[in-house]
């Protein structure tokens, strides 16, 4: 639906501003805003009486926790040693798929 493709708009927003503001406030404290950003959308979407706010709340998840996804495999590229990389890489890929299904 189209409320459901909202949420890949923010995730479109996000991936391009991931790298400038991982130079700028380091990946710990964006995975900490990505999260920060997701849950308060979340609870807020728990308040929202129109279609307008849902939509807007889509957009905000969908930011929030493509940021977080971003941040997380960058520390994967750097802290998981070179012979696991390839199956940590995988697996988060692989959860993250189950994830997107999951939200259809």
């Amino acid at each position: 639906s189209l409320l459901r493709s909202f949420y890949f708009v923010g995730g479109a927003i996000a991936l391009p501003l991931c790298s400038f503001f991982m130079d700028l406030i380091g990946r710990r404290k964006l995975s900490l805003v990505g999260g920060v950003i997701i849950t308060s959308a979340t609870v807020w979407a728990i308040f929202s009486k129109t279609y307008t706010e849902m939509i807007i709340i889509r957009v905000l998840q969908g930011t929030g926790n493509y940021l977080g996804y971003a941040a997380g495999f960058v520390w994967i590229m750097e802290f998981v040693p070179e012979t696991l990389r390839v199956a940590y890489t995988l697996w988060s890929m692989l959860l993250w798929a189950i994830g997107m299904i999951n939200m259809s």
